[in-house]
């Protein structure tokens, strides 16, 4: 049995009886099941699901007819399935145990010191993540530690143990050159402080919001306007607004009114504050370390 299917067959053995779908492994943690719409085979049943859709008692028999008739009728009122198990940190699956033994890892963007303990917590025996310059990566430990190469989100961990990573070489160089661009944006939004109220005559993306309160560009997964406002050295007063807020900021605080221009003092504070609101903002857009 390989590592990485030992660690899925574990979790599922946590799993059980009133905590079958999930429970709480850590602060602000907890392993869940993950189903999907598949087919069912009479193999896929439990006793249990069988004995609930045959009537039958706890006691009585459960025969292969009645886990065919149990897979049957799952399939046709599409019944979900079991078919992974997540190791989830808030509202994000930072882990992703497969049953073929494969594991997908994902920060969901937040690059904290929270996610990358949690990982380095459930990853399977031997792989880590560390940190250099604000840039995670790979780690294997072989009797000394080996810098395997830049952590992605949707990252594999392969059934036969092999680790199956996204980022090329050339990836690190364009990494620190995007690096640079965000930090000079960051300072260039703080030196206009204070900024005028955010207006629908901002960009539209950075101020459309969704019913969930998300900002439009956030909804559609969409970078592409905060390239034009870095390249074209546009402050976005609705960008820095929402950076604000995502810092945890809120807009009765001296430092997120005086960078809008609603107090005249503290405006040094409020500076020091959007820099690091902005670069924060947009690396987690980009999925990197703030």
């Amino acid at each position: 049995m390989n590592t990485q299917n030992k660690t899925y067959v574990e979790l599922n053995e946590k799993l059980q009886g009133r905590n079958r779908n999930g429970r709480k492994i850590a602060n602000n943690t907890y392993a869940e099941r993950r189903c999907a719409s598949v087919k069912w085979t009479a193999e896929d049943v439990t006793d249990e699901q069988a004995c609930k859709v045959c009537h039958l008692s706890p006691n009585d028999p459960v025969t292969d007819a009645d886990r065919e008739v149990t897979a049957a009728d799952f399939n046709s009122t599409n019944t979900t399935k079991p078919v992974a198990i997540a190791i989830r940190l808030h509202l994000t699956d930072i882990l992703t145990f497969n049953p073929d033994g494969s594991v997908v890892a994902n920060s969901g963007g937040w690059k904290t010191v929270t996610t990358k303990a949690r990982l380095n917590d459930y990853l399977p025996s031997g792989y880590g993540i560390s940190q250099s310059k604000g840039v995670w990566y790979w780690t294997q430990y072989n009797g000394q530690f080996e810098t395997l190469g830049m952590f992605s989100d949707g990252d594999r961990i392969l059934p036969d143990g092999k680790l199956e990573m996204q980022a090329k070489p050339s990836d690190e160089a364009k990494q620190a050159k995007l690096r640079k661009r965000i930090n000079a944006y960051a300072k260039l939004c703080a030196d206009a402080l204070p900024l005028e109220t955010p207006n629908a005559g901002d960009c539209f993306y950075c101020h459309m919001v969704t019913d969930e309160g998300k900002a439009l560009g956030d909804a559609f997964n969409d970078t592409s306007h905060i390239e034009l406002h870095m390249d074209e050295k546009y402050v976005v007063p609705s960008l820095v607004f929402h950076a604000m807020l995502e810092r945890g900021w809120t807009t009765d605080k001296i430092p997120f009114a005086a960078a809008f221009g609603q107090a005249d003092f503290m405006l040094d504070v409020a500076k020091r504050e959007v820099r690091n609101a902005v670069n924060r903002y947009i690396f987690r857009r980009y999925g990197m370390v703030g």
